[in-house]
């Protein structure tokens, strides 16, 4: 079954309702309109968000391990302790995130617009990124375990 964005919006509200967890593992998202959803604790792992709208959602523990999040606005999103491990995040616009606490390893942030965000306790081991990634003023992404890659 394919997933309108009006469906994840109404799965979001009676996950939060009910207190069930949501799972949209694997599904396509790709330029869903989900700016200011509450997504806390969703599982997206291996979804296809390209272009989604997430921004000012709140994401905090979500699960989105492998996601592909290229091109995704998610400017001010509530990322605190999600799980972004081998997510792709190429040219993601991230600026004003809170990426505290988030495990970003080895996922790829070529491009990617982190000015502004919040990234103390993030886990950055063997992250990549490029000349185009855009970190917040002071940070040093080597020194958090990222690395530089063409």
């Amino acid at each position: 079954m394919k997933l309108s964005s009006e469906r994840v919006w109404a799965l979001a509200q009676y996950s939060q309702e009910s207190g069930e967890p949501l799972s949209l593992r694997g599904r396509d998202l790709t330029t869903f309109g989900l700016a200011r959803i509450n997504l806390s604790g969703a599982d997206l792992s291996g979804a296809k968000m390209v272009q989604t709208s997430l921004g000012e959602s709140n994401l905090s523990n979500a699960i989105l391990i492998g996601s592909d999040l290229s091109n995704a606005l998610l400017s001010g999103a509530d990322l605190r302790g999600a799980n972004l491990h081998q997510a792709y995040l190429f040219q993601a616009i991230l600026d004003g995130a809170d990426l505290r606490d988030a495990d970003l390893s080895k996922a790829v942030l070529h491009g990617a617009n982190m000015d502004g965000a919040r990234l103390e306790g993030a886990n950055l081991d063997g992250a990549r990124y490029n000349d185009n990634t855009i970190w917040p003023v002071g940070f040093n992404p080597a020194k958090a375990g990222a690395k530089w890659t063409l």
